[in-house]
Protein backbone atom coordinates (compact mmCIF):
# COMPACT_ATOMS: atom_id res chain seq x y z
CA UNK A 1 0.00 0.00 0.00
CA UNK A 2 3.19 2.26 1.28
CA UNK A 3 4.62 1.43 -2.33
CA UNK A 4 1.72 2.22 -4.03
CA UNK A 5 0.95 5.38 -2.14
CA UNK A 6 4.86 6.54 -3.15
CA UNK A 7 4.39 5.20 -6.99
CA UNK A 8 1.29 7.17 -7.56
CA UNK A 9 2.95 10.19 -5.73
CA UNK A 10 5.95 10.21 -8.40
CA UNK A 11 3.44 9.57 -10.98
CA UNK A 12 1.60 12.94 -10.18
CA UNK A 13 4.82 14.82 -9.49
CA UNK A 14 6.38 13.74 -13.29
CA UNK A 15 2.49 15.35 -14.96
CA UNK A 16 2.92 17.86 -13.28
CA UNK A 17 6.79 19.12 -14.53
CA UNK A 18 5.59 17.69 -17.90
CA UNK A 19 2.35 19.60 -17.73
CA UNK A 20 4.68 22.82 -16.82
CA UNK A 21 7.30 22.27 -19.17
CA UNK A 22 5.15 21.61 -22.47
CA UNK A 23 3.89 25.12 -22.58
CA UNK A 24 5.75 27.12 -24.81
CA UNK A 25 5.60 30.05 -26.61
CA UNK A 26 7.68 32.25 -29.04
CA UNK A 27 9.88 35.46 -26.91
CA UNK A 28 8.87 38.93 -28.02
CA UNK A 29 12.25 40.18 -28.20
CA UNK A 30 14.70 37.41 -29.09
CA UNK A 31 11.95 35.27 -31.28
CA UNK A 32 12.65 31.65 -29.79
CA UNK A 33 10.65 29.09 -28.52
CA UNK A 34 10.88 29.31 -24.50
CA UNK A 35 8.28 27.39 -21.73
CA UNK A 36 6.03 29.95 -21.37
CA UNK A 37 2.60 29.60 -19.55
CA UNK A 38 2.30 33.03 -17.85
CA UNK A 39 0.49 35.74 -19.83
CA UNK A 40 0.72 39.07 -20.08
CA UNK A 41 -2.14 39.91 -18.20
CA UNK A 42 -0.59 38.69 -14.73
CA UNK A 43 2.74 40.63 -15.85
CA UNK A 44 0.34 44.18 -15.62
CA UNK A 45 -0.86 42.94 -12.88
CA UNK A 46 2.11 41.88 -10.88
CA UNK A 47 3.96 44.81 -11.75
CA UNK A 48 1.27 47.22 -10.68
CA UNK A 49 0.12 45.34 -7.49
CA UNK A 50 4.00 45.87 -6.35
CA UNK A 51 5.50 48.70 -7.69
CA UNK A 52 3.95 51.02 -5.04
CA UNK A 53 5.21 48.78 -2.16
CA UNK A 54 8.84 48.35 -3.87
CA UNK A 55 9.21 51.90 -4.44
CA UNK A 56 8.48 51.88 -0.46
CA UNK A 57 10.87 49.52 0.22
CA UNK A 58 13.54 51.22 -2.20
CA UNK A 59 13.82 54.73 0.12
CA UNK A 60 10.49 55.74 -1.11
CA UNK A 61 10.21 58.69 -4.35
CA UNK A 62 12.39 61.09 -4.60
CA UNK A 63 10.58 64.41 -4.26
CA UNK A 64 12.97 66.92 -3.98
CA UNK A 65 13.56 67.79 -7.72
CA UNK A 66 10.19 66.75 -9.83
CA UNK A 67 11.99 67.77 -12.94
CA UNK A 68 13.97 65.38 -12.29
CA UNK A 69 11.98 62.57 -12.32
CA UNK A 70 9.74 64.22 -15.34
CA UNK A 71 13.51 63.68 -16.62
CA UNK A 72 14.32 60.24 -16.75
CA UNK A 73 10.28 59.46 -17.47
CA UNK A 74 10.98 61.25 -20.66
CA UNK A 75 14.16 59.52 -21.82
CA UNK A 76 12.57 56.13 -21.10
CA UNK A 77 9.52 56.95 -23.31
CA UNK A 78 11.86 58.31 -25.62
CA UNK A 79 12.92 54.35 -26.00
CA UNK A 80 9.70 52.69 -25.44
CA UNK A 81 8.21 52.95 -28.80
CA UNK A 82 11.35 50.99 -30.40
CA UNK A 83 11.09 48.06 -27.68
CA UNK A 84 9.13 44.66 -28.96
CA UNK A 85 5.92 45.38 -26.09
CA UNK A 86 5.80 48.86 -26.26
CA UNK A 87 1.97 48.93 -25.20
CA UNK A 88 2.83 47.31 -22.10
CA UNK A 89 2.53 50.32 -19.25
CA UNK A 90 5.53 51.61 -18.76
CA UNK A 91 6.37 53.90 -15.86
CA UNK A 92 9.89 54.81 -14.53
CA UNK A 93 10.22 56.45 -11.20
CA UNK A 94 13.52 58.12 -9.20
CA UNK A 95 13.78 56.63 -6.03
CA UNK A 96 15.23 58.46 -2.85
CA UNK A 97 18.44 56.11 -2.10
CA UNK A 98 22.12 56.55 -2.27
CA UNK A 99 22.55 53.07 -3.47
CA UNK A 100 23.31 53.14 -7.21
CA UNK A 101 21.00 50.69 -8.22
CA UNK A 102 18.21 50.46 -11.20
CA UNK A 103 15.32 47.54 -11.37
CA UNK A 104 12.50 46.97 -13.22
CA UNK A 105 8.99 44.60 -12.42
CA UNK A 106 7.13 42.82 -14.41
CA UNK A 107 4.53 44.97 -17.01
CA UNK A 108 7.48 47.29 -17.25
CA UNK A 109 7.06 49.42 -13.89
CA UNK A 110 11.19 50.67 -13.95
CA UNK A 111 12.60 52.30 -10.59
CA UNK A 112 16.26 54.11 -10.57
CA UNK A 113 17.95 55.48 -7.55
CA UNK A 114 19.27 58.61 -7.07
CA UNK A 115 22.29 57.21 -6.18
CA UNK A 116 22.91 55.85 -10.05
CA UNK A 117 21.75 58.83 -11.73
CA UNK A 118 25.09 60.24 -9.53
CA UNK A 119 27.25 57.16 -11.01
CA UNK A 120 27.09 58.12 -14.43
CA UNK A 121 27.95 60.55 -16.90
CA UNK A 122 25.55 61.62 -19.62
CA UNK A 123 22.23 61.15 -20.79
CA UNK A 124 23.02 57.75 -23.29
CA UNK A 125 24.39 56.04 -20.14
CA UNK A 126 20.71 56.57 -18.67
CA UNK A 127 19.78 55.24 -21.30
CA UNK A 128 21.48 52.54 -21.40
CA UNK A 129 20.07 51.55 -18.04
CA UNK A 130 16.51 52.13 -18.81
CA UNK A 131 16.60 50.58 -21.89
CA UNK A 132 18.48 47.24 -20.26
CA UNK A 133 15.44 47.49 -17.66
CA UNK A 134 12.61 47.70 -20.28
CA UNK A 135 14.64 45.00 -22.20
CA UNK A 136 14.13 42.25 -18.40
CA UNK A 137 10.18 43.90 -18.65
CA UNK A 138 9.84 43.33 -22.78
CA UNK A 139 11.45 39.91 -22.73
CA UNK A 140 9.41 38.04 -19.63
CA UNK A 141 12.36 37.90 -18.05
CA UNK A 142 10.64 37.87 -14.50
CA UNK A 143 8.19 35.95 -15.54
CA UNK A 144 10.56 33.70 -16.73
CA UNK A 145 12.14 33.36 -13.47
CA UNK A 146 8.19 32.64 -12.03
CA UNK A 147 8.19 29.94 -14.63
CA UNK A 148 11.80 28.52 -13.99
CA UNK A 149 11.19 28.51 -10.20
CA UNK A 150 8.09 26.23 -10.54
CA UNK A 151 9.98 23.83 -12.70
CA UNK A 152 12.99 23.22 -9.93
CA UNK A 153 10.47 23.79 -6.76
CA UNK A 154 9.10 20.71 -8.60
CA UNK A 155 12.05 19.12 -9.79
CA UNK A 156 13.44 19.52 -6.37
CA UNK A 157 10.28 17.44 -5.19
CA UNK A 158 10.73 15.06 -7.38
CA UNK A 159 14.60 14.70 -6.88
CA UNK A 160 14.00 14.58 -3.40
CA UNK A 161 11.32 11.63 -3.88
CA UNK A 162 13.50 9.35 -5.99
CA UNK A 163 16.74 10.14 -3.50
CA UNK A 164 15.28 8.80 -0.66
CA UNK A 165 13.77 5.56 -2.25
CA UNK A 166 17.33 5.22 -3.26
CA UNK A 167 18.59 5.54 0.25
CA UNK A 168 20.49 8.82 0.42
CA UNK A 169 20.57 10.53 3.62
CA UNK A 170 18.39 13.67 4.11
CA UNK A 171 21.34 16.22 4.56
CA UNK A 172 23.14 15.20 1.32
CA UNK A 173 19.13 15.16 -0.80
CA UNK A 174 18.97 19.09 0.88
CA UNK A 175 22.23 20.25 -0.40
CA UNK A 176 22.35 18.19 -3.54
CA UNK A 177 19.25 19.94 -4.42
CA UNK A 178 19.98 23.25 -2.99
CA UNK A 179 23.31 23.97 -5.30
CA UNK A 180 21.66 22.13 -7.92
CA UNK A 181 19.11 24.96 -7.64
CA UNK A 182 21.37 27.71 -7.47
CA UNK A 183 23.49 26.64 -9.90
CA UNK A 184 20.92 26.88 -12.35
CA UNK A 185 19.42 30.15 -11.23
CA UNK A 186 22.98 31.95 -11.42
CA UNK A 187 23.38 30.58 -15.21
CA UNK A 188 20.03 32.02 -15.71
CA UNK A 189 20.24 35.25 -14.50
CA UNK A 190 23.76 35.67 -16.38
CA UNK A 191 22.12 34.79 -19.98
CA UNK A 192 19.49 37.31 -18.86
CA UNK A 193 22.00 39.95 -18.33
CA UNK A 194 23.92 39.89 -21.34
CA UNK A 195 20.25 39.64 -23.34
CA UNK A 196 19.47 42.80 -22.05
CA UNK A 197 22.65 44.50 -22.70
CA UNK A 198 22.36 43.06 -26.45
CA UNK A 199 18.58 44.33 -27.18
CA UNK A 200 19.11 47.33 -24.73
CA UNK A 201 21.59 48.54 -26.86
CA UNK A 202 20.21 48.22 -29.68
CA UNK A 203 16.81 50.04 -28.35
CA UNK A 204 18.64 53.02 -27.25
CA UNK A 205 20.65 53.10 -30.74
CA UNK A 206 16.92 52.73 -32.25
CA UNK A 207 16.17 56.21 -30.18
CA UNK A 208 18.83 57.80 -31.69
CA UNK A 209 21.55 57.31 -28.47
CA UNK A 210 25.33 56.47 -29.04
CA UNK A 211 25.37 52.62 -28.19
CA UNK A 212 29.06 52.84 -26.73
CA UNK A 213 27.28 54.53 -23.52
CA UNK A 214 27.32 50.81 -23.07
CA UNK A 215 30.44 50.11 -23.03
CA UNK A 216 31.79 52.95 -20.95
CA UNK A 217 28.74 51.81 -18.24
CA UNK A 218 29.89 48.84 -18.16
CA UNK A 219 33.26 49.82 -17.87
CA UNK A 220 32.65 51.91 -14.49
CA UNK A 221 30.98 49.09 -12.93
CA UNK A 222 33.60 46.62 -13.38
CA UNK A 223 36.33 49.24 -12.11
CA UNK A 224 33.80 49.67 -9.11
CA UNK A 225 33.46 46.05 -8.51
CA UNK A 226 37.74 45.99 -8.23
CA UNK A 227 37.64 49.59 -6.11
CA UNK A 228 37.50 49.82 -2.36
CA UNK A 229 34.63 51.75 -2.74
CA UNK A 230 32.66 49.14 -4.31
CA UNK A 231 30.69 48.00 -0.86
CA UNK A 232 27.96 51.11 -1.75
CA UNK A 233 27.38 49.38 -5.02
CA UNK A 234 26.53 45.58 -3.74
CA UNK A 235 23.22 45.77 -4.48
CA UNK A 236 23.66 46.98 -8.02
CA UNK A 237 26.22 44.09 -8.60
CA UNK A 238 24.20 41.60 -6.89
CA UNK A 239 21.06 41.80 -8.99
CA UNK A 240 23.17 43.37 -12.23
CA UNK A 241 27.37 41.83 -11.86
CA UNK A 242 29.70 43.70 -14.13
CA UNK A 243 32.21 41.11 -15.50
CA UNK A 244 34.49 42.05 -18.28
CA UNK A 245 32.52 39.45 -20.39
CA UNK A 246 30.21 42.02 -20.63
CA UNK A 247 32.29 44.79 -21.87
CA UNK A 248 33.95 42.91 -24.46
CA UNK A 249 30.23 41.62 -25.27
CA UNK A 250 29.15 45.08 -25.63
CA UNK A 251 31.67 46.44 -27.45
CA UNK A 252 31.41 43.93 -30.38
CA UNK A 253 27.60 44.64 -30.43
CA UNK A 254 27.95 48.40 -30.36
CA UNK A 255 31.00 47.72 -33.48
CA UNK A 256 28.07 46.75 -36.09
CA UNK A 257 25.24 49.55 -34.35
CA UNK A 258 25.64 52.91 -35.53
CA UNK A 259 27.51 55.54 -34.12
CA UNK A 260 26.02 58.36 -35.23
CA UNK A 261 23.83 58.42 -31.84
CA UNK A 262 24.04 61.28 -28.91
CA UNK A 263 25.70 61.17 -25.69
CA UNK A 264 23.45 64.27 -24.29
CA UNK A 265 26.65 65.53 -21.84
CA UNK A 266 25.25 69.06 -21.46
CA UNK A 267 22.13 67.91 -20.88
CA UNK A 268 22.67 65.01 -18.79
CA UNK A 269 24.69 67.49 -16.42
CA UNK A 270 22.26 70.46 -16.74
CA UNK A 271 19.32 68.25 -14.92
CA UNK A 272 21.63 66.69 -12.51
CA UNK A 273 22.62 70.46 -11.25
CA UNK A 274 20.19 70.32 -8.30
CA UNK A 275 21.24 66.62 -6.88
CA UNK A 276 24.51 67.35 -7.67
CA UNK A 277 24.43 70.57 -5.33
CA UNK A 278 22.75 69.32 -2.44
CA UNK A 279 24.42 65.97 -2.81
CA UNK A 280 26.58 66.80 0.09
CA UNK A 281 23.65 66.73 2.41
CA UNK A 282 22.76 63.10 1.52
CA UNK A 283 25.95 62.66 2.23
CA UNK A 284 25.68 64.07 5.70
CA UNK A 285 22.50 61.71 6.00
CA UNK A 286 24.27 58.54 5.31
CA UNK A 287 26.91 59.33 7.62
CA UNK A 288 24.42 59.88 10.21
CA UNK A 289 22.65 56.37 9.23
CA UNK A 290 25.76 55.09 10.06
CA UNK A 291 26.75 56.87 13.17
CA UNK A 292 23.40 55.80 14.69
CA UNK A 293 24.32 52.04 13.78
CA UNK A 294 27.28 53.07 15.93
CA UNK A 295 25.27 54.24 18.77
CA UNK A 296 27.09 57.52 18.19
CA UNK A 297 23.74 59.65 18.59
CA UNK A 298 24.87 63.44 19.35
CA UNK A 299 27.08 62.98 16.11
CA UNK A 300 24.04 61.64 14.67
CA UNK A 301 22.34 64.68 15.08
CA UNK A 302 24.59 67.11 14.05
CA UNK A 303 25.56 65.51 10.66
CA UNK A 304 21.53 65.59 10.29
CA UNK A 305 21.66 69.22 10.96
CA UNK A 306 24.46 69.80 8.66
CA UNK A 307 22.22 67.81 5.78
CA UNK A 308 19.12 69.96 6.84
CA UNK A 309 21.29 73.32 6.61
CA UNK A 310 22.34 72.36 2.67
CA UNK A 311 18.58 71.08 1.91
CA UNK A 312 15.79 72.22 4.80
CA UNK A 313 13.15 70.31 2.16
CA UNK A 314 14.02 66.96 2.11
CA UNK A 315 12.04 65.00 4.94
CA UNK A 316 14.55 61.87 4.89
CA UNK A 317 16.79 64.50 7.22
CA UNK A 318 14.52 65.17 9.63
CA UNK A 319 13.43 61.31 10.26
CA UNK A 320 17.44 60.50 10.87
CA UNK A 321 17.37 63.04 13.36
CA UNK A 322 14.02 62.03 14.89
CA UNK A 323 15.67 58.41 15.38
CA UNK A 324 18.69 59.75 17.33
CA UNK A 325 17.13 62.23 19.82
CA UNK A 326 14.70 58.69 20.46
CA UNK A 327 17.71 56.93 21.21
CA UNK A 328 18.76 59.91 23.10
CA UNK A 329 15.34 59.82 25.21
CA UNK A 330 14.41 63.08 24.06
CA UNK A 331 11.07 62.34 22.74
CA UNK A 332 9.39 65.74 22.67
CA UNK A 333 12.53 66.48 20.12
CA UNK A 334 12.02 63.82 18.11
CA UNK A 335 8.42 64.66 17.42
CA UNK A 336 9.04 67.82 16.31
CA UNK A 337 11.73 66.37 13.72
CA UNK A 338 9.44 63.47 13.24
CA UNK A 339 6.13 65.67 12.36
CA UNK A 340 8.53 67.83 10.24
CA UNK A 341 9.39 64.84 8.18
CA UNK A 342 5.80 63.50 7.93
CA UNK A 343 5.03 67.27 6.94
CA UNK A 344 7.68 67.02 4.09
CA UNK A 345 6.56 64.01 2.61
CA UNK A 346 3.54 61.69 3.86
CA UNK A 347 3.58 59.11 1.00
CA UNK A 348 6.66 57.62 2.31
CA UNK A 349 5.68 55.25 5.20
CA UNK A 350 8.91 55.20 7.36
CA UNK A 351 8.71 58.89 9.02
CA UNK A 352 5.18 57.64 9.99
CA UNK A 353 5.70 54.37 10.87
CA UNK A 354 8.55 56.06 13.65
CA UNK A 355 6.37 59.01 14.84
CA UNK A 356 3.22 55.82 15.46
CA UNK A 357 5.92 53.79 17.42
CA UNK A 358 7.48 56.64 19.57
CA UNK A 359 3.21 58.00 20.07
CA UNK A 360 2.91 54.29 21.35
CA UNK A 361 5.87 54.35 23.74
CA UNK A 362 4.49 57.84 25.19
CA UNK A 363 1.18 56.28 25.61
CA UNK A 364 -0.84 58.14 23.06
CA UNK A 365 -2.29 55.20 21.48
CA UNK A 366 -4.97 56.90 19.47
CA UNK A 367 -2.53 58.82 17.63
CA UNK A 368 -0.12 56.16 17.50
CA UNK A 369 -2.81 53.68 16.22
CA UNK A 370 -3.47 56.70 13.30
CA UNK A 371 -0.12 56.30 12.45
CA UNK A 372 0.39 53.21 11.85
CA UNK A 373 -2.71 52.28 10.28
CA UNK A 374 -1.62 54.96 7.48
CA UNK A 375 1.97 53.63 7.56
CA UNK A 376 1.15 49.72 6.81
CA UNK A 377 -1.45 51.10 3.64
CA UNK A 378 1.88 52.10 2.47
CA UNK A 379 3.74 49.34 3.29
CA UNK A 380 2.48 46.56 5.55
CA UNK A 381 5.74 45.50 8.45
CA UNK A 382 5.44 43.17 10.93
CA UNK A 383 6.60 45.34 13.85
CA UNK A 384 3.54 48.18 12.74
CA UNK A 385 0.84 45.10 13.08
CA UNK A 386 2.35 44.12 16.34
CA UNK A 387 2.22 47.68 17.92
CA UNK A 388 -1.65 47.12 16.54
CA UNK A 389 -2.01 44.04 18.41
CA UNK A 390 -0.78 45.34 21.37
CA UNK A 391 -2.94 48.91 21.13
CA UNK A 392 -5.74 46.24 20.55
CA UNK A 393 -5.26 44.49 23.69
CA UNK A 394 -4.82 47.42 26.24
CA UNK A 395 -8.31 47.99 25.15
CA UNK A 396 -9.28 44.57 25.77
CA UNK A 397 -9.98 44.13 21.63
CA UNK A 398 -9.40 40.76 21.32
CA UNK A 399 -10.97 39.66 17.42
CA UNK A 400 -8.52 43.23 16.19
CA UNK A 401 -5.73 41.94 18.26
CA UNK A 402 -6.27 38.36 16.40
CA UNK A 403 -6.37 39.88 13.04
CA UNK A 404 -3.64 41.89 13.47
CA UNK A 405 -1.16 39.11 15.10
CA UNK A 406 -2.49 36.96 11.86
CA UNK A 407 -1.26 39.95 9.24
CA UNK A 408 1.99 40.11 11.26
CA UNK A 409 2.47 36.64 10.25
CA UNK A 410 1.58 37.40 6.79
CA UNK A 411 3.98 40.55 6.53
CA UNK A 412 6.96 38.81 7.14
CA UNK A 413 8.69 35.08 8.08
CA UNK A 414 10.62 36.55 11.27
CA UNK A 415 9.45 35.68 14.68
CA UNK A 416 6.57 33.58 13.48
CA UNK A 417 7.03 31.05 16.51
CA UNK A 418 6.70 34.22 18.45
CA UNK A 419 4.12 35.12 17.42
CA UNK A 420 1.95 32.37 16.88
CA UNK A 421 3.06 31.74 20.66
CA UNK A 422 1.48 35.34 21.23
CA UNK A 423 -1.66 34.26 19.54
CA UNK A 424 -2.08 31.10 21.15
CA UNK A 425 -2.17 32.43 24.26
CA UNK A 426 -4.90 35.22 22.90
CA UNK A 427 -6.92 32.84 21.84
CA UNK A 428 -6.94 30.75 25.50
CA UNK A 429 -7.78 33.66 26.89
CA UNK A 430 -10.36 35.18 24.62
Amino acid sequence: MIKALITYRLLALLVAVCLLISGCSVNPVTGEQEISWIDEEWERKTGQQFFGVQQQAGGGLYKNDPDLSLYVQSVGQRIVPHSRRSTLPYEFVVLNDSTPNAWALPGGKIAVNRGLLLALTNEAELAAVLAHEIVHADARHSAQSQELGSIISLGQVLASELLSNAGYSHQAIQQGIAYGGLLGQTRYGRSRELEADLYGMKYMSAAGYDPSAAVSLQKTFVALSKDSKSNSFSRLFASHPPSQERVNTNQRTSKNLPRSGELGEQRYHQELLQLQKIQPAFVFSDQAKVAISDKKYRQAIKLADQAIAIAPSESEFYEVKGAAQIKLDRPSEALASLNKAVALNNHYYSPILRRGMLQFDLKAFTLAEKDLLASVKLAPSQIAFLTLADIAQQRDNCPAAKRYYRQALNASQHNRASINQRLSELNQRC
